[in-house]
């Protein structure tokens, strides 16, 4: 099944992210990886009371369950590298200011994130270039029955990794001329 993450959530977006995976119809698996991993059982309550089999991967790292809540460390790469689409946490509600969008960007993942992104400003340089989409919990169901056919968030994928890759050309040519003023 193709593979939906939740990436790096706060306390008040899981509850509308599980809503939004259970009204997309997806035939799709969501991970959920907390901001916080002592958040996990938690989240997996919320997805219960969604009526989503839930798993934690601590307890059963290869439950068969609609969501599973990755409250382990060290592994958001990975599951960067195997989503169809990522929804960046820290967006969706005022607080966090999101998250950092370059390293979904860096692995080609397409991803989106709520509009509370001010700690970011390069979420709006990346959605005028085409690359993401700011939504609100409402937008997510159709981006999420998308999943499984990606051409669309593929595209965006592409443009996301083209202005990643174009910002760190510029920093790479710039580094020999800092290191020669030091």
């Amino acid at each position: 099944r193709p593979l939906i993450l939740a990436a790096s959530t706060h306390d008040g977006e899981d509850a509308p992210i599980l809503q939004a995976f259970a009204q997309s119809g997806a035939a799709a698996r969501l991970v959920i990886a907390p901001r916080h991993v002592e958040r996990g059982p938690a989240i997996a309550a919320l997805a219960s009371q969604a009526g989503l089999a839930a798993a934690l991967r601590s307890a059963d790292p290869a439950a068969a369950a609609d969501v599973l809540v990755a409250d382990t460390l060290g592994e958001l790469g990975l599951w960067y590298r195997l989503a169809s689409l990522a929804i960046i946490g820290g967006g969706f509600v005022e607080g966090p200011g999101g998250h950092n969008p370059l390293e979904p960007a860096r692995l080609g993942c397409p991803f989106v994130s709520g509009p509370h992104v001010a700690n970011w400003p390069v979420f709006h340089d990346l959605a005028r270039a085409g690359a993401t989409r700011l939504v609100e919990p409402a937008g997510l169901p159709p981006l999420m029955a998308q999943a499984a056919d990606a051409c669309d968030l593929r595209s965006m994928a592409d443009q996301a990794r083209a202005f990643v890759e174009a910002g760190d050309g510029a920093a790479r040519a710039a580094v020999p001329r800092i290191l020669a003023l030091l």
